[in-house]
Order: structure tokens, then sequence, then C-alpha cells
């Protein structure tokens, strides 16, 4: 499974799709909730692995790394699936990092990856918000906190984009 759709299912493992996508499919499930959740899908921790190896960026300087992957397409074979599947949500989107050390019981991580705002419509606008995402791996926030926490994967939340109400 390379996307979870968080209506209804039950999360998988968080090593599969990272602590906030299995914590946000989980209070989906709950029978009353006091707040909103917008709607998402959840791209697996297994693509980033892929991804990550196919660019090959295990072994490089973390700055090298993060631009090797800003510049490197995401394979077809990944793309059209995910773009199929977010087309079922309502527009815009952001892309919302899911680590699986992050917002964990030990750990909650805020601030050390980032989320991006799809800027547009189809599927390079979507790509790009994804390796931006995977490239927040290799942040100085990020190798520091890894330090102490895992391998260099997440998944990647794509969420309706609400704004802020005050």
């Amino acid at each position: 499974m390379k996307i979870f759709y968080a209506q209804g299912e039950t999360p998988p493992s968080p090593f599969r799709v990272g602590n906030k996508a299995y914590n946000l499919a989980r209070l989906r499930q709950l029978p009353y909730r006091p707040f909103q959740i917008p709607e998402f899908l959840c791209i697996s921790t297994d693509v980033c692995r892929e991804y990550l190896e196919q660019t090959g960026v295990a072994h490089i300087d973390a700055k090298e790394a993060a631009q090797k992957i800003e510049a490197r397409k995401i394979g077809e074979e990944f793309m059209k699936p995910i773009y199929e599947a977010a087309q079922k949500l309502n527009q815009p989107l952001i892309a919302r990092s899911s680590g699986i050390a992050e917002d964990s019981e030990d750990n909650t991580a805020a601030g050390v990856f980032e989320s991006y705002k799809v800027q547009g419509e189809g599927k390079d606008f979507l790509e790009q918000a994804l390796r931006k995402c995977y490239s927040s791996l290799f942040s100085g926030r990020a190798l520091a906190f890894r330090k102490k926490s895992d391998e260099p994967v997440m998944g990647v939340l794509l969420q309706e984009y609400k704004k802020a109400e005050t």
C-alpha cells in the first residue's frame, strides 16, 4: 500500500505513514470530534524510501542531498497514482511531513520538517511540493533531530488546505 485514505480506514502502522498521519487517522475514527480535520491522504514511507534510493542521497553531504532531491523528478510509477488520488480531495492542497518519530510520545518535532502549499493545479505543482517536503529531511534542524531518532524517511500528508480562522 503506497497511498492511505483517511476516510474511515483503520490506519496502518506509524512506520508506514508516519506518526502525524497515524494520529490524525485515529482522531478521524472518533465518534465525536470537537474540531474539524480537513480531508487527507497519506503517501507511505515506502515511496520516500524508494525515491531517496533512486536519488542516491544515502552517503552524501546534507546540502547536496537536499539539492539533488529538489532537482530529481519523482518516478511516474509513484506520481500517477498520487496525482489521481489527490484529485479526490478539495483543492488547494498542502503537503505536510509525517515523520516516523514526529509527533510521538517522546518527540513532538514541531518545526523540524517543512510543509508546502501546492502552488497550482497539475501534477508538476504537486510533485514540486512533495520534493520540497522530502528535501526537508536534510535541513539542519532535521539532522539534529535525527541524531537521536530515526532514518531519513517520512510519509507525506496531502491535506485540503484551510485558512486559519480567527
